[in-house]
């Protein structure tokens, strides 16, 4: 993809991954997860899933539904295909895990956590599209 590539989803990947491990190193220290917690059965994720994962984004962003559980509904009404691609409990961590800097790198700008991101794009952006003057 133009916008999306190896660079920025390797970072996605990177960040989560850390992220998800903070969190867990936190939590066990905390005494804080339960035998339930779905933290319990973090996998760490990879480039092919984190493309799974935007898509999924992607589509929720245009097929509205009134959960995100209607999201990985299997009735013949719902027709959704995203539980083909991934679990819904699978989805519903890296949601809460999704990260794309390190969380240690505390700064006084309250967009830092999303600063990277806006920077990687808006650079693309510039890439691929000049505007002449009379824009």
């Amino acid at each position: 993809m133009i916008f999306l590539d190896d660079e920025l989803i390797e970072l996605m990947v990177r960040e989560t991954n850390h992220y998800a491990e903070q969190i867990i190193i936190e939590r066990i220290n905390d005494e804080s997860i339960t035998c339930n917690s779905r933290l319990n059965d973090w996998v760490e994720t990879n480039a092919v899933e984190m493309h799974v994962f935007l898509g999924i984004l992607l589509w929720m962003g245009l097929e509205k539904k009134h959960s995100l559980s209607h999201y990985w509904s299997r009735s013949e009404l719902c027709n959704s295909p995203a539980c083909k691609f991934m679990s819904r409990d699978r989805f519903k961590i890296l949601l809460c895990m999704w990260h794309f800097v390190d969380n240690a790198c505390q700064q006084g700008d309250c967009l830092h956590k999303v600063q990277i991101l806006i920077s990687y794009l808006a650079s693309k952006f510039q890439k691929c599209y000049i505007p002449s003057e009379t824009v």
